[in-house]
């Protein structure tokens, strides 16, 4: 899924309504990381919002 399918879910839902997988935050982080629009800044706080959305154990973020 792209980042635009989960920035539109942010922009039109009730941030309680959706949740992600470990493997979909791990794509997005990547896709986040690539953007060559944001600054840093802003991308590890979209990375960081995105591990909230996660809705299991995740190795990647320290959850086991």
């Amino acid at each position: 899924m792209s980042l635009l399918f989960y920035l539109s879910l942010l922009a039109s839902h009730e941030p309680v309504h959706w949740t992600i997988k470990c493997e979909q935050w791990s794509e997005l982080a990547a896709e986040v990381r690539q953007d060559e629009y944001l600054d840093d800044y802003s991308k590890q706080d979209l990375i960081n919002y995105f591990a909230t959305k996660v809705e299991e154990d995740c190795n990647e973020l320290g959850r086991k």
